[in-house]
């Protein structure tokens, strides 16, 4: 089946699983898109399939390398129109990969924990810590009470 481009992004919006027509497949090897030239919907070359990424959701994202110094540029794999010869990648579709970071504030100072004391223990003087109301030495420091 032969398309137009401008067939394609006309049916593009109408036709929910243009993808597997174009391409034949529902699903890619990487070996199938890696090292492929990638164009935009306007026949513009963008540059070369490098990779395959994942954010920290698990997106899949495409890493294109552009230029000649390499400079690459990430698209999500929701932007991947077809592939065939060539990787055909919809620019102009926005497609967040990740959801804006939580802006982190500082937590609130917290107060030392203090138990409640009762008439029946002991405190020792040297490790403040509470003993029984029997004993005459501390369990923890040894200190005479």
């Amino acid at each position: 089946m032969l398309l137009s481009l401008d067939t394609l992004i006309n049916r593009r919006d109408k036709t929910p699983n243009i993808l597997q027509q174009l391409s034949g497949r529902k699903f890619f090897r990487r070996e199938d898109i890696i090292g492929k030239t990638a164009i935009n919907l306007a026949a513009e070359k963008i540059g070369e399939v490098k990779d395959i990424a994942y954010d920290a959701e698990g997106k899949m994202a495409l890493v294109i390398s552009k230029g000649p110094g390499n400079e690459e540029a990430f698209y999500s794999i929701e932007q991947l129109v077809a592939t065939k010869d060539v990787v055909l990648i919809d620019e102009h579709q926005n497609v967040t990969t990740s959801q804006p970071k939580p802006v982190m504030t500082p937590a609130p100072p917290v107060a030392p924990f203090v138990p409640a004391i009762t008439p029946t223990q002991k405190i020792c003087s040297r490790c403040q810590r509470e003993n029984l109301p029997q004993v005459k030495f501390c369990v923890h420091c040894g200190n005479r009470l």
